[in-house]
């Protein structure tokens, strides 16, 4: 029996179920060894993703160590100490984030304030660390020395100490104590004194004694500036002081000597 009905629906069109793409018209081999079409390869696969960038590192505070943005750590503080903040003494602190706590020390004592700053039972000239500072040394002890004819000098009142009182104020402040030495004739001396304070200007023949003064001026009040014309005698050494009249002032002053 002769397969006519396949030969049909062969040529109708391509086969169903996928066995056929079209129809083959090419004479069949006998042996059954024809070559097959070569398959061409699949795409490439794509090209791998860059690795991931290393995360930070973590937070150095609490390894012990002063690092880079730290006061300090744990107990080490990079070599500073109370005094690198300007303190007497005592123990420096670390906070939990690395920061100098100033807590353990021990402040400097202020030698003219009338506190116990270093809390050590004694205040300011009562105190070893002041006995030796000039707030503690009577300026008649350490005078500033003028002996040319024509003089001056500029300083402040600022540090130095409160021993002296003059006669035109009932209240006193830190004081400096300038020295001329004596002409050699009689002669007359002018005084002329500006200062940022209200002061007093007055002069001794005896530094340390009140009642050796013989002239004081306090006329010109907060603006500061007074004037003295006074005789000195041949070889007559006077002491001119220079007196605070409030015991706060630290302002600066210049006076000018005439002789």
């Amino acid at each position: 029996m002769k397969a006519y009905p396949i030969l049909l629906f062969c040529l109708a069109g391509p086969c169903l179920g996928g066995l056929y793409l079209g129809c083959d018209t090419s004479t069949a081999d006998p042996s059954g060894t024809g070559a097959g079409g070569d398959g061409s390869g699949g795409a490439d696969g794509g090209a791998g993703g860059e690795g991931g960038e290393g995360g930070e590192g973590g937070d150095l505070c609490g390894n012990g160590v002063v690092d880079d943005g730290e006061q300090c750590d744990g107990a080490d503080f990079g070599g500073d100490d109370c005094t690198t903040y300007g303190f007497a003494g005592g123990q420096l602190l670390c906070d939990l984030s690395c920061g100098v706590l100033p807590t353990g020390c021990i402040p400097k004592e202020v030698c003219n304030d009338g506190v116990d700053n270093d809390d050590d039972g004694h205040a300011d000239c009562d105190d070893a660390t002041c006995t030796s500072t000039a707030a503690c040394i009577s300026p008649c002890d350490d005078p500033v020395l003028l002996s040319a004819t024509a003089m001056g000098f500029a300083g402040s009142l600022a540090g130095h100490a409160d021993t002296l009182q003059s006669s035109c104020s009932t209240t006193s402040g830190s004081e400096v104590v300038i020295q001329v030495a004596g002409p050699p004739a009689a002669s007359t001396l002018e005084l002329v004194l500006n200062s940022e304070d209200d002061v007093t200007l007055s002069v001794r023949t005896a530094c340390g004694d009140a009642t050796s003064e013989v002239a004081c001026a306090n006329d010109q009040g907060a603006s500061g500036g007074e004037t003295l014309t006074l005789p000195i005698g041949q070889g007559e050494s006077v002491f001119i002081v220079i007196d605070a009249v409030d015991p706060a002032a630290t302002g600066d002053f210049s006076l000018a000597v005439f002789l």
